[in-house]
């Protein structure tokens, strides 16, 4: 009776294995960019619901609301003599 003996063993791919996606990682930096990115969009829409723009008239709400990026720190009747703060967080910083 003979046996058989590999030397070489099988190597289980890459994604495969205990604790590990089998869907591909997207970088850090990408998903905060994309993430940034959203909320720029966003704040933008906001910022030219409450001041108007070239395609749609300015249609502010009685009471200045904040918005992702920016916040009215001085309200006043006209628009145009409102005080703005915009920050944007990138990373843990502002």
């Amino acid at each position: 009776m003979g046996f058989k003996i590999k030397t070489s063993r099988a190597v289980p791919p890459v994604s495969a294995g205990a604790g590990r996606s089998k869907k591909a990682a997207t970088p850090v930096f990408e998903k905060a960019k994309a993430t940034c990115i959203e909320k720029l969009t966003q704040s933008i829409e906001d910022a030219n619901g409450r001041y108007g723009s070239t395609e749609q008239e300015a249609n502010p709400l009685p009471k200045a609301v904040r918005s992702v990026y920016w916040t009215v720190r001085h309200a006043n009747d006209n628009l145009m003599e409102e005080q703005c703060e915009i920050a944007i967080r990138v990373g843990q910083s502002l």
